[in-house]
């Protein structure tokens, strides 16, 4: 270790005459201190400075440290001019009031009241940086200055007025990373660089780049999100152009010792994305002043190696919150890019892109003992960015962690798993990362909870999800303890326990906001939103929607763009508001249409159609669902069921008897495409084909047509099988129950012989569970807008109000 010890000989005096002088050059000198690495403390004889073995390039922030407290000598030289100050390295580590016993000696002996003195130990560790003269008579020596460190002068900047940039790219390199990571260290374009629309699109793309960093461990990334890196890039050069009236000029370094060396296909439909804005040049190959690593310092060593290592994970600008997590602050990196200079380790010392890595492998053969210890002070930073947020736990992100030598703890593992899909919870090799085997066992039960469910076994899925939760709670395992939530909330909504389901929906979005990643939290306020709007309660459930939607706006998450606009549809149907619900079925075919996602294009193409019939214009939206109605089984649904609003003559003939399961492209973001439900109601009630909210709504549109075309016995038959959907459907808390009681009171009303006690016992049980539905809605207006604006609602309650049901 190093310690600069500071006794100021009439402190007392100068308290006393100018405190204002005294304070000033004491903090500046602990500032100093601070942003190299180093730590200061007061004893009982003066002020001790410490730079310990631990902290990486002690020595050379050691260095800089004494040449700023020589410059701060003679700023303050009128007033500060009797002190003694020692820089000692002694043999093994020592507390700071031990230090005083150990310079005893030197401070019995008459030195000049002027001067940084330093040991004979201090000045071989420091003769690389500082320059001495020893002290005759003595075995100390004094400071003169830093050494030289230039043996030429370097490249001058490029000037800030001229639109000229490096690009650093070659062929083993992600073309979009190096376009990403020059784009990083530009500064923020000032107001009036673009258009209003442009800058709009600008702040929009600026997010995705946000969303890129943090999942820049993912081994791959969503194509839009890629687009909208690159969009930002392009604006950016835009506005260069803008500025200064020409394009932009970039010269590539492709890392070949060849002049002009041509980059791949690949690489260069990227670079096209700027044609319009930049004009791209190969540049020649860099040149490095006299590579001398045999003569290096080992500390200056080991911070060429950080920088090494961080080139790979993360963009240059980042590199200086590396070093500042590591106690260096700006100005240091500015400096030790200097030396690197000098020992032909940068081409440009003022980029960390030009390192010299032909060099690489033997600065890592001098530090073979070191790299460990180094590796792991890099992990360290990575793990702090991962707990602030800054990247997110993929299987990719432990490789790394696990390569610089960092003890991934479990949880971290586990998260990995359960982001990774409920496959991998079941994986044999990924489960044997996780030490703690009790974990291994819950996520062994977590799976097999999912599988169960799937099998309609939800007595045995929630008793194997909450024992994989106990372990889960106890060893803080929130990511895992997001999914038994989750999955917990469904089952308690298929048991028929709506408060149940809020209750743990809620707490799965506790963990998920724990968690940072906005996927998860998306996910989390999705899962309310549709637990909420299956319990009936369709305020919060837009609530719920409106907060995802804008986390997913925010994050750029485009991933949800469709799921989110369907569902928001969904709800605005519900509520009888078919102009915009209509507008977001529209916008989610659309989106789905432009990324060649039929599956969804079509089923959100049969929605439209279904709110035009809603609107009254039923040949319309008749066609529209009859397109689809090949491709999309549920077209079939809603075309019946326009027949019935309708009043329509329609041929049965076309319908088969049980509901089809067609071959739909499975090219989705919805889940189970070839159902309206899939995001919502099959989740809870479709446990099975057979009881899935499609099939019920289509038996129960086919028995309606029966009736409304035969009033005779089969009319009557198909009234009996109706009354027992509508049964069925009132068990099992099916939201549509109330429809599918009013579809028998209009159907008993028209077929001779059915008692008017019997029609009027539907009209009362469908207007019943109408308000046990309404009732969950909390706004007032939303509340009465539900009871009589949509259309069969609305049928209901005149129908209700004429039977003094109301």
């Amino acid at each position: 270790m190093l310690f600069i010890f500071l006794d100021l000989r009439y402190q007392r005096q100068l308290a006393r005459i100018c405190p204002e002088v005294l304070s000033s050059f004491l903090s500046s000198l602990a500032d100093s201190v601070r942003r190299n690495g180093g730590s200061d403390c007061k004893i009982s004889t003066g002020f001790l400075y410490r730079f310990d073995t631990d902290s990486i390039g002690y020595v050379f922030s050691a260095s800089r440290v004494i040449a700023d407290l020589q410059q701060l000598l003679v700023s303050f030289r009128e007033r500060i001019q009797n002190y003694f100050i020692l820089v000692d390295a002694p043999s093994e580590s020592l507390l700071a009031e031990a230090f005083i016993d150990s310079i005893a000696d030197y401070r019995n002996n008459m030195y000049p009241e002027e001067g940084i003195l330093i040991t004979t130990a201090a000045a071989a560790l420091l003769r690389h940086y500082c320059s001495t003269v020893q002290v005759q008579g003595t075995s100390l020596s004094f400071f003169t200055g830093v050494r030289s460190l230039m043996y030429a002068e370097p490249p001058a900047p490029v000037s800030s007025d001229k639109n000229r940039y490096s690009l650093f790219i070659s062929e083993k390199s992600d073309p979009v990373r190096a376009i990403l990571d020059l784009v990083l260290g530009f500064e923020p374009l000032p107001a009036g660089s673009l258009l209003p629309r442009e800058y709009d699109s600008y702040e929009a793309t600026a997010k995705a780049l946000s969303m890129y960093r943090k999942y820049r461990f993912s081994e791959s990334h969503p194509a839009y999100l890629i687009t909208a890196c690159l969009e930002h890039a392009a604006l950016y050069f835009r506005a260069l152009k803008n500025r200064s009236g020409s394009m932009t000029e970039i010269e590539i370094h492709t890392g070949s010792s060849e002049t002009g060396s041509a980059v791949s296909a690949e690489i260069q439909t990227v670079l096209g994305t700027f044609g319009e804005y930049c004009v791209f040049r190969y540049a020649p190959p860099l040149k490095y002043m006299p590579p001398d690593i045999v003569n290096m310092p080992d500390d200056l060593l080991e911070l060429v190696w950080i920088v090494f290592r961080s080139t790979e994970f993360l963009f240059t600008c980042e590199i200086p919150d590396l070093f500042k997590f590591l106690g260096k602050n700006s100005e240091f990196l500015e400096s030790l890019g200097c030396w690197m200079y000098s020992y032909g380790l940068l081409s440009n010392p003022r980029d960390f892109r030009t390192l010299n890595y032909a060099l690489k492998e033997r600065v890592e053969d001098r530090l073979a003992s070191r790299i460990g210890v180094l590796s792991r002070s890099v992990a360290n930073y990575v793990w702090s960015c991962y707990e602030n947020g800054a990247f997110l736990a993929v299987p990719s992100g432990y490789r790394i962690l696990v390569h610089l030598g960092y003890t991934v703890p479990d949880h971290f593992i586990v998260r990995c798993l359960c982001s990774s899909g409920d496959s991998c919870l079941s994986d044999p090799q990924a489960l044997s990362l996780v030490s703690d085997r009790q974990v291994v066992a819950a996520l062994e039960k977590l799976e097999l909870a999912g599988k169960k469910f799937r099998e309609g076994l939800t007595g045995e899925a929630h008793a194997l999800a909450k024992d994989s939760l106990l372990v889960f709670q106890k060893e803080e395992m929130t990511a895992a303890e997001f999914k038994v939530f989750s999955l917990m909330s469904l089952f308690s909504l298929t048991r028929k326990n709506g408060s149940d389901a809020i209750v743990y929906a809620e707490y799965a979005l506790e963990n998920a906001l724990s968690l940072m990643d906005p996927n998860t939290v998306i996910t989390a306020r999705c899962n309310l939103s549709v637990m909420h709007f299956l319990n009936g309660n369709l305020h919060s459930a837009l609530c719920a929607l409106d907060a995802a939607s804008k986390i997913a706006e925010d994050g750029y998450v485009r991933d949800y763009e469709i799921p989110l606009l369907f569902m928001r549809g969904r709800m605005l149907f519900e509520l009888g508001d078919y102009r915009k619900a209509e507008a977001c079925f529209a916008s989610a075919e659309k989106i789905a249409s432009g990324l060649a996602l039929s599956g969804t294009a079509c089923l959100s193409r049969v929605w439209v159609g279904r709110c035009i019939v809603h609107q009254g214009r039923y040949q319309a939206g008749t066609l529209l669902m009859a397109e689809c109605s090949s491709t999309c089984a549920d077209a079939l649904i809603y075309l019946l069921e326009a027949a019935i609003l309708s009043g329509d003559e329609i041929d049965l003939a076309a319908f088969p008897e049980k509901f089809p399961v067609l071959s739909v492209p499975q090219d989705s973001v919805l889940p189970a495409v070839s159902g309206s439900f899939s995001l919502a109601e099959d989740l809870c009630f479709g446990a099975s084909p057979e009881s899935a909210v499609g099939e019920r709504m289509y038996r129960a549109f086919r028995h309606t047509v029966t009736c409304q075309s035969d009033t005779g016995p089969a009319g009557s038959a198909a009234l009996q099988s109706l009354s027992s959907v509508a049964q069925t459907a009132q068990d099992e808390k099916d939201p549509y129950a109330a429809l599918y009681y009013y579809l028998c009171y209009e159907a008993g009303s028209k077929i001779p012989g059915v008692p008017r006690k019997e029609t009027e016992l539907f009209l009362s049980r469908s207007f019943k569970a109408l308000q046990i539905r309404a009732k969950e809605i909390s706004d007032n207006n939303l509340r009465e807008q539900f009871m009589q604006q949509p259309v069969w609602n609305a049928r209901l309650y005149r129908a209700a109000r004429t039977h003094m049901l109301i």
